[in-house]
């Protein structure tokens, strides 16, 4: 059985190298204080959710689904440079942190994890969605919140947009600008 690393809320995930909300956190607040030192400093977030990871967990545990988690991970990083970060924001959650990244440097990111992750029919990660949104300083935000915020907002449009069936889309919500 793999060990596992404890990473994010209420849930272990067996990727060690995967760092939490409050780490996550205080990297975006350091993007933003050398960004606000160097005037044409440029970065970007994604923000990726693997819809339906955190259900087959619930219902077939841990050391059943390690694979599973490995390979969302591995499609997420897949791409990244050693200086960007993929942080678990919790449940299925999780930023990417791309210094000196450009919002189309950042588009064209998401664009290549949502053609990576093709799962193949009757696979246990067949029934998982990933939805990605992207957002950038300053032109998406200047703020840790407003990052967030844009990076959500381009996730939950891009997923009403190709109804893609998010957990908010299914509930009917509606962000409020």
């Amino acid at each position: 059985m793999k060990s596992f690393a404890s990473i994010g809320s209420d849930v272990q995930t067996p990727v060690p190298t995967v760092q939490n909300r409050a780490y996550a956190t205080s990297r975006l607040e350091e993007e933003i204080d050398r960004a606000q030192r160097e005037p044409n400093y440029e970065f970007s977030v994604l923000l990726v959710q693997f819809e339906g990871l955190m259900d087959i967990t619930g219902r077939l545990g841990h050391a059943p689904t390690d694979d599973v988690w490995q390979l969302a991970i591995n499609v997420l990083s897949q791409d990244l440079k050693p200086k960007d970060l993929c942080c678990r924001l919790g449940g299925d959650d999780f930023l990417v942190i791309l210094p000196s990244a450009s919002a189309a440097e950042a588009a064209v990111l998401v664009d290549r994890l949502r053609q990576r992750w093709q799962p193949k029919p009757g696979s246990r990660e067949a029934g998982i969605l990933l939805n990605a949104g992207c957002a950038s300083y300053p032109g998406s935000g200047t703020t840790v919140e407003s990052l967030f915020a844009a990076a959500d907002q381009s996730l939950y449009t891009y997923a009403l947009a190709h109804e893609v069936p998010t957990t908010a889309a299914a509930a009917g919500l509606q962000q409020v600008a």
